[in-house]
Formats: structure tokens, C-alpha cells, sequence
């Protein structure tokens, strides 16, 4: 291999990579979306929100003490892991409660214009090259996202905003996370996000009435927080 393709390789292998680690979130995320979904009616967002926080934290905090990722309080203030943060707090309640009130797939679907949304981001704060077929591809898939939201038809929900919102904070999530060091561990920082995620919920639930939890209930909060880490 001559020293100018080993570069290359290199960019491969690491795109591989990266793409089995996502591939592998989306799938876990995914399942916890289908469980998240299954309280509907059953439990409050904030209360949801709340009790799959707490396991959550738990789970998560363990995790970080255990390969040396924690990391002391002040670095939960650095600029850009509170930005992140308040992206992963705007969308997880938009997404949340718009699973609560559209269909799955519908909100699935919608969902769909993030990678479109960080191809533009990525262009904009990173000046990547993106070419014109990405962006013909991004004005498409654009367009798309408008024939399913629909606005302005009668079958038009309110709901399907809260998903555009939850797109433009996992943007705002996304693009912090790529501009992050490499010296803030991604557990600390998961932690951080964990517990502000909980404690939205937690305000959420001071609003909302508060319904019994059974022990199917706790279990499936305790699947979720799986997931979710």
C-alpha cells in the first residue's frame, strides 16, 4: 500500500465505523421510541420523562465511574456541552410529546429531514463540501417533508411542528457534539445531557396530573434507559 492510500484506508475504515455506530443507535433508539410510544395515555410526558431520567442517570453514572469518564462539575458549564444539552432537552420534549399525539410512522418520517437539516448545518458552520447533488438531494427530501406535514390541509396536525422542532434541536444537539474535544469524555457528556433531560421532565411533571405506575410500567422505564444509553 503506497503512503498516499494508507490516508484513505484510514478515512474508510473510520467511516465504517462510524456508520455501525450509528446504524446501531438508530436501531436502539428505535425500540425505545416503540416503548416510549406504548405510554401514551397511560403516562404524562414529564412523568415518562422523569422516571426514565432517574434510571437513566443511574445507569449512565455507573457506566462513566466505571471507565474513568467522569469528569468535575464544571466542566457541565463548558459553552458548547450546555448547548448540547439544551438541544437534547428541546428535542426530547418536542419528540416526546408529538409521539404521544401522531402516529409513529408519521413522526418517524418527519424525522427523516435530520440528516437532510445536518447536511446543511455541516455545509454552513463547518464548510464542508456538499456538492450539488446533496443539496438537490436535501431540496427533495425538503419538499418531501412538507407533502407529509402537510401544512395548511385540513389533516394538518400541530403536532408534526413539535417534530420540526425536535429536528432543529437534534441539529443544534449534532453540530455541538462534533465541535466538542475530545478531552470531555461522551459518557460525562451523556451524563450531563441525562440529567437535564430529567429534570425537564421533572418540571413537566409539576403541570401535569400524575398517574399510577404499575410494575410493567417500571420495567419498561428500565428498558428505555437501555436503550437510551
Amino acid at each position: 500500500m503506497t503512503s498516499s492510500s494508507q490516508p484513505r484506508a484510514a478515512a474508510v475504515s473510520e467511516n465504517l465505523r462510524g456508520a455501525a455506530y450509528m446504524t446501531f443507535a438508530m436501531m436502539a433508539f428505535s425500540v425505545n421510541d416503540i416503548i416510549t410510544k406504548s405510554f401514551t395515555g397511560e403516562l404524562g410526558v414529564g412523568q415518562m420523562v422523569l422516571l426514565r431520567g432517574l434510571f437513566a442517570i443511574v445507569l449512565v453514572f455507573v457506566m462513566a465511574r466505571v471507565v474513568g469518564q467522569l469528569r468535575p462539575l464544571r466542566m457541565a458549564f463548558h459553552p458548547l456541552v450546555a448547548l448540547r444539552s439544551i438541544g437534547e432537552v428541546i428535542a426530547s420534549y418536542a419528540f416526546i410529546t408529538a409521539l404521544f399525539h401522531m402516529p409513529i410512522a408519521n413522526v418517524s418520517a418527519v424525522m427523516q429531514a435530520l440528516p437532510l437539516a445536518l447536511t446543511l448545518a455541516a455545509a454552513i458552520f463547518f464548510k464542508e463540501s456538499v456538492g450539488w447533488r446533496r443539496l438537490s438531494a436535501v431540496a427533495i427530501g425538503f419538499i418531501g417533508v412538507l407533502i407529509i406535514v402537510r401544512p395548511g390541509a385540513q389533516a394538518f396536525s400541530i403536532y408534526s411542528l413539535y417534530v420540526i422542532v425536535a429536528v432543529l434541536g437534534c441539529v443544534v444537539r449534532d453540530i455541538s457534539t462534533r465541535k466538542l474535544s475530545t478531552d470531555i469524555p461522551s459518557l460525562f457528556v451523556t451524563l450531563v445531557t441525562t440529567v437535564l433531560v430529567t429534570v425537564m421532565g421533572g418540571f413537566l411533571a409539576l403541570f401535569q396530573p400524575w398517574q399510577p405506575v404499575t410494575q410493567s410500567h417500571v420495567a419498561l422505564l428500565a428498558a428505555c434507559s437501555v436503550f437510551l444509553l
